[in-house]
């Protein structure tokens, strides 16, 4: 299967983990990968290196306003599905769909699209509208089926929708370090212990409410410290200088920190003792999972797909419930016992469920399904 992977993502993280475990499992077996980045990165140039077809190349949405460019970005493309005789796309972020459906149509090439984010304000309805359905719309998550299905076109056919949950390639994630010692550059001794977050700095992040948890377990003599990870083209200015002015209101600055931008993302997650996660709208938090699949014990607020991705209640806390939040840490900082068996427990989750050949699997079965063979449907819902 020639499959032509559409993404806007030049990081292994986030949406790109999903790719990675498709690749590392199927990659140069059943499966022949070629790649459009729309920006350039260090993981299109670790495809590059290991001599996958990697093209970095800018798509635009065609309009009329610009339709000497747009029409030479559908030839650009069509020329490219005909010459390399891609049997599908996979646009791994919907926002890119509008760029390819265009060429998609003229070549007969089917389209699927995994939607790394709910629906909304009509552009299912349009991007996704006739003639230009995609052949497979892919959810990660339950709830983020129930948020979007109002959203969709009534010309999806019954077998367009699937709910496969997400993955990642966990030996891959465990391998991936460059030794940098987050605690030693921080000055943080080996008694104190690291609660760390990561993510966007924007709003939906409720990134405050992580503050608050530090300032909470500060009052009460716990002997923590709270790391935030995240930063560059996901962070807005305006909510990063709420935060600060909320750190220095609470008397942080020593016990609450930003660490920028983490990539790889293997060693802030070596530096911390628990992980905790206060966004309030969730798809299929990759950051959760990386830190389960590093042993890290980890909480969340229940919202999203987060139940679908934690291996049971104790992992989850009711939005904005910070005190609740706050009681549940205290309660892993003073239970070492507990703390390690919620570690095995989060790794052991992962492993089962998130790995990259059980995800792979799935995948598998929704490209053969793009082929035109009858696929068998393992693993995964359907929606109805």
């Amino acid at each position: 299967m020639k499959v032509l992977m559409v993404s806007g993502n030049p990081y292994l993280a986030s949406t790109t983990r999903p790719l990675d475990a498709i690749v590392e499992t199927l990659g140069g077996r059943t499966l022949a990968p070629h790649f459009i980045f729309t920006r350039p990165g260090p993981w299109p140039d670790e495809l590059a290196g290991r001599c996958y077809p990697v093209t970095v190349r800018q798509l635009n949405w065609p309009s009329k306003r610009s339709a000497l460019s747009s029409g030479w970005s559908i030839s650009w493309l069509v020329s490219y599905l005909l010459r390399h005789r891609i049997d599908f796309i996979h646009c791994n972020e919907h926002e890119h769909y509008p760029a390819v459906r265009h060429a998609a149509y003229l070549t007969g090439t089917p389209v699927l699209v995994s939607l790394h984010y709910n629906l909304e304000g009509g552009f299912a309805r349009w991007a996704f509208a006739s003639p230009y359905s995609p052949r497979i719309l892919q959810f990660l998550s339950y709830a983020q089926w129930q948020l979007s299905k109002a959203e969709l076109p009534n010309c999806l056919g019954p077998n367009a929708v699937y709910i496969t949950g997400s993955g990642l390639c966990v030996a891959k994630l465990r391998s991936c370090s460059i030794g940098r010692d987050f605690r030693k550059e921080l000055g943080i001794d080996k008694r104190t212990i690291v609660i760390g977050t990561a993510g966007a700095i924007r709003p939906r992040k409720c990134m405050e409410d992580f503050i608050r948890l530090i300032s909470n377990l500060r009052q009460q003599a716990r002997p923590v410290i709270g790391l935030i990870a995240g930063g560059g083209n996901s962070l807005e200015k305006h909510y990063k200088t709420m935060l600060d002015a909320l750190i220095q209101e609470l008397n942080l600055q020593d016990a609450c920190r930003f660490v920028g931008f983490v990539y790889p993302c293997t060693d802030f997650y070596k530096a911390i003792d628990l992980y905790v996660h206060t966004s309030k709208m969730e798809i299929f938090c990759m950051s959760l999972c990386e830190a389960q699949a590093m042993g890290v014990p980890s909480l969340a607020y229940d919202v999203g797909g987060n139940r679908e991705a934690v291996p049971d209640s104790e992992c989850l806390v009711p939005l904005g419930a910070i005190e609740e939040l706050t009681s549940r840490v205290e309660r892993l900082i003073r239970d070492k016992e507990l703390r390690r068996y919620r570690s095995r427990l989060a790794q052991e989750f992962v492993e089962t469920h998130l790995d990259a050949p059980v995800f792979a699997r799935k995948m598998q079965t929704l490209y053969s399904l793009m082929c035109e063979r009858k696929p068998v449907l393992v693993g995964m819902t359907r929606s109805s």
